[in-house]
């Protein structure tokens, strides 16, 4: 799901599913870091759909780039935690 209006779209759809069910789920947005809005786009999702977490999938960028400091930046000053997903190898292309 690296297009943009694509995780737009789960976000809105995910705040919409847990908005009843917030006692006993907890939302994470996604956004993907390469893009550059995606430090908007999780604001976006925290303060206008009340999502309460940032969920990261790395597909074609790496959780040490560049890119990516700036979403956790972001997330910091939001106050929400961070998930990562697990990721198998180095961006030189070690194993």
């Amino acid at each position: 799901m690296a297009d943009r209006e694509a995780l737009r779209s789960a976000n809105e759809h995910l705040a919409e599913l847990v908005r009843n069910n917030a006692d006993w789920l907890i939302d994470f947005a996604m956004v993907n870091p390469p893009h550059c809005h995606a430090s908007n786009d999780l604001e976006d999702a925290v303060e206008r759909l009340e999502l309460r977490g940032l969920k990261l999938v790395p597909s074609s960028w790496y959780p040490c780039q560049d890119c990516v400091h700036d979403v956790y930046e972001r997330a910091v000053s939001l106050g929400i935690p961070v998930q990562s997903a697990e990721i198998f190898g180095y961006p030189d292309g070690r194993r």
